[in-house]
């Protein structure tokens, strides 16, 4: 049996008038997985191509202080760099949101 590839959802904003759809991006088993923990604490992923080209991606969780609920943001130019930016995003709300992840987990929620 061949190895299943792992992806994580994202709600993509599409131009002009931003209607919604569901994308996947594979990434690899160890950001998937930390994706999976943040959507189980209640995170949700979405991306949207700017008019200028530029990709932003967001991972927006209700608790965040941020306005808007942003616990992440990053852009990238739309291309090569969009799966390496996927990583930075996912590890950077992981380390934000660990607490509610590691509570998501079945854990005590407390960071190490």
């Amino acid at each position: 049996m061949g190895a299943v590839n792992q992806s994580i959802p994202f709600t993509q904003y599409v131009r002009p008038n931003g209607r919604k759809r569901t994308v996947s991006i594979e990434r690899p088993d160890e950001i998937v997985a930390k994706a999976a923990g943040l959507i189980k604490a209640g995170a949700r992923f979405e991306i949207e191509e700017l008019t200028d080209g530029t990709v932003s991606m967001t991972v927006e969780h209700p608790d965040a202080e941020d306005e808007g609920q942003s616990v992440s943001h990053l852009l990238c130019a739309n291309g090569p760099d969009v799966p390496a930016t996927v990583d930075r995003l996912v590890e950077d709300a992981y380390l934000r949101l660990l607490p509610a992840c590691d509570f998501a987990r079945g854990g005590n929620g407390v960071a190490p």
